[in-house]
């Protein structure tokens, strides 16, 4: 097949994404599924399945707000609300990472081949990539503490909620012990 050749009637994304939406939250859709979904072989044909997911799972996501999760050698699973907390911080330390092997990468350079202009541009790509990472370690802090501060606000809101509950059965009691007759 020709690059930007239409592979079927519709394209791969699209069949996947229609497995996606059919999929109950916390079920794994599975390569196998896709593969057959697909008419592509789930081992030998993988990296053409997992890049119809990536499609897939931004149109999922935009369009139904639900995101994936990957399922090494099985699938992907379509998680639950509450963990779309977990990928977002999981997404952020990789990129945390990915700018410190940048920097990494611009530090660590055998500066005699080049002349002066290329050093400089290196010297300015690394300071903007220690700026940048400065930037994120402070926002990771900073986001830290809003999640510890919002995890605290909810335990207290449940706390909150059985007080009320414990307050109502106690309500519900007197109240039945003061009907005449009881």
């Amino acid at each position: 097949m020709a690059p930007f050749e239409a592979a079927g009637e519709s394209a791969r994304w699209r069949i996947v994404y229609d497995l996606l939406v059919k999929a109950k939250t916390g079920e794994t859709v599975t390569y196998e599924a896709m593969g057959e979904a697909l008419d592509l072989d789930p081992d030998e044909d993988r990296h053409a399945i997992q890049m119809a997911v990536r499609r897939a799972a931004r149109e999922h996501e935009v369009m139904d707000n639900r995101a994936l999760d990957a399922v090494p050698n099985e699938g992907y699973r379509v998680v639950e609300a509450a963990a779309h907390m977990e990928l977002a911080q999981r997404h952020q330390r990789k990129g945390q990472r990915s700018t410190l092997r940048a920097l990494s990468k611009v530090e660590h350079v055998d500066l005699t081949g080049l002349d002066v202009a290329a050093r400089r541009a290196f010297e300015v790509v690394a300071i903007a990539f220690k700026l940048q990472a400065d930037i994120n370690r402070k926002l990771d802090i900073r986001q830290k503490t809003l999640e510890r501060q919002v995890s605290a606000a909810m335990s207290a809101q449940d706390r909150t909620s059985d007080e009320v509950a414990d307050l109502r059965a106690r309500l519900e009691k007197l109240e039945a012990e003061r009907e005449p007759g009881a």
